[in-house]
């Protein structure tokens, strides 16, 4: 028997691959029923509105998330969220609710995307989310290629930076290439035969304009030199990374807990960096200037990075204070480095110094003519007159 006459009662969907079948009146509503917290970590419980109201079937007084209004099933008991009441902004394609008016900022339109439009911050944030957008920003602001990706001869041999086949002769000018087992994951791991072998610079290396899989591997052996610290600070357990991975072999490391592998290129491996927000990652997607987690746990701690007004998206060190505006509030541009490294620049110091030798040079000169007229003064005033001059 039907329980309301709409149907209210079967408004059920799929969040993930491990949470299915799940009432909507269950989303953000702060309490976590999906084991991968999909159905408050949702994009649509980062859209809410101001206003609350209750919902039908659970009681509560919550607010709306933005996609269920007008959107045809009433889900608040005095039906406020079917009503004209909420504030819009855009036109065609761009029309949208919005929390309060103050959000109506300029729009990016996407071409040939199910995705209509973006906000101009999604703008140049790495993720392609309209198709195109890097294409443009790349054609635009003359974004940098970007190397995330290292060389493998074999399932667990790498080469690192110039320890390349080919590349060798650099080693006359630069220092020498040696062998190294990396150290992760932590432990022994039982199953995985052996841990992957490097060749390396002997040296430590400027880790501050490397990226992706070259940074990690190079950051969590040691062989950075401004101190980068290893982004690898959370190891893979067996429940990381929900929803992802779904042919799994679980096996344990030094009998101390539970991990999982996965087949990849005909041997098994767990190389996965784990978000705060227990999404993973694969090693070239982390400290590539883009927030893949979704959190910026896998951007936060790396150094080689200028985050645009301290909370937004990440731009290479080298184009900051470098006269091209990158971040949208311009913050790349506009602070205290890029003002100290103005002051400190070559040209300006030498117009400084040029405008100080010259004012010194005619100051003199006033002084000495000041001096010499001092004998024509016939009187007391006078004299003071040329005193307060001078």
């Amino acid at each position: 028997m039907m329980l309301c006459s709409d149907g209210i009662e079967n408004e059920c969907i799929d969040l993930s691959p491990t949470c299915t079948n799940l009432h909507k009146h269950k989303m953000c509503d702060n309490v976590t029923d999906c084991s991968d917290r999909s159905d408050e970590e949702n994009i649509m419980c980062k859209q809410l509105t101001e206003k609350t109201c209750i919902r039908r079937l659970n009681g509560k007084s919550l607010k709306i998330p933005l996609a269920w209004l007008k959107d045809g099933t009433t889900d608040c008991q005095d039906g406020i969220d079917e009503t004209d009441i909420w504030p819009t902004c855009g036109e065609g394609d761009t029309y949208r609710f919005v929390s309060d008016k103050s959000s109506c900022l300029d729009d990016y339109r996407c071409l040939n995307n199910d995705i209509k439009f973006i906000g101009m911050e999604q703008l140049c944030d790495g993720i392609d989310t309209c198709g195109n957008e890097n294409a443009v920003c790349k054609f635009s602001r003359g974004t940098p290629d970007l190397y995330i990706k290292i060389s493998h001869t074999g399932s667990n041999i790498m080469d690192l930076s110039y320890c390349v086949n080919g590349l060798r002769s650099l080693e006359k000018i630069a220092p020498n290439c040696e062998p190294m087992t990396f150290g992760y994951p932590r432990g022994k791991v039982f199953g995985l035969i052996e841990k992957k072998l490097m060749h390396i610079p002997a040296n430590s290396f400027d880790c501050q304009y490397l990226y992706g899989e070259l940074y990690l591997y190079m950051s969590c052996s040691g062989k950075c030199g401004n101190h980068a610290p290893c982004p690898l600070t959370r190891p893979v357990r067996h429940d990381s990374c929900p929803g992802q991975y779904l042919d799994r072999t679980y096996t344990v490391v030094s009998n101390n807990y539970l991990t999982f592998l996965i087949k990849s290129q005909g041997s098994y491996n767990n190389d996965l960096f784990v978000c705060e927000n227990n999404r993973c990652l694969p090693y070239q997607k982390v400290c590539d200037l883009v927030d893949d987690c979704g959190d910026g746990s896998d951007e936060l701690s790396c150094t080689n990075h200028f985050q645009c007004g301290g909370k937004g998206s990440f731009i290479a060190k080298s184009q900051q204070c470098d006269g091209i505006f990158d971040c949208v509030d311009l913050s790349d541009e506009c602070n205290d480095r890029c003002g100290k490294h103005i002051i400190e620049g070559k040209i300006l110091k030498g117009m400084s110094w040029t405008i100080g030798v010259l004012a010194v040079v005619f100051n003199s000169v006033v002084v000495i003519q000041n001096l010499i007229s001092i004998k024509k003064c016939s009187s007391v005033v006078s004299l003071l007159n040329k005193f307060l001059i001078m």
